[in-house]
């Protein structure tokens, strides 16, 4: 199976969906319910190496999911994913918080702020 990165084009939200083509992950993305109102046609899939090895399905096309903490750890710490807003109560609880380029940041200027 295949990795890929699909999205709504120029959107931010995307998710990876593991199929044999790119119209069959359009396809699972679009039944999916994790992209906000998609339509096949504004549907862009993108080949996403990197998460090929994250497939664990029994054959059949399957998504990474966003909420669970090894999906999110994997996208945050290998492909540098991020939330698309920064809520510091979610974030504290964050399984990939320790690889999450928002909130490192938050905690320098945090140390920065206590520095001054």
């Amino acid at each position: 199976m295949k990795a890929w990165k699909v999205n709504v084009k120029d959107d931010f939200c995307s998710v990876v969906v593991f199929a044999p083509t790119r119209g069959i992950a359009k396809s699972v993305a679009l039944s999916s319910d994790i992209l906000p109102d998609p339509e096949y046609l504004f549907l862009e899939a993108i080949r996403y190496p990197i998460a090929d090895s994250q497939y664990n399905g029994n054959g059949e096309p399957c998504c990474m999911y966003w909420d669970d903490p090894d999906d999110r750890l994997f996208l945050v710490k290998e492909c540098g994913w991020t939330c698309e807003e920064f809520m510091l109560e979610c974030c504290e609880k964050c399984s990939a918080k320790d690889y999450c380029g928002d909130y490192q940041q938050w905690l320098d200027d945090k140390e920065d702020d206590n520095n001054e």
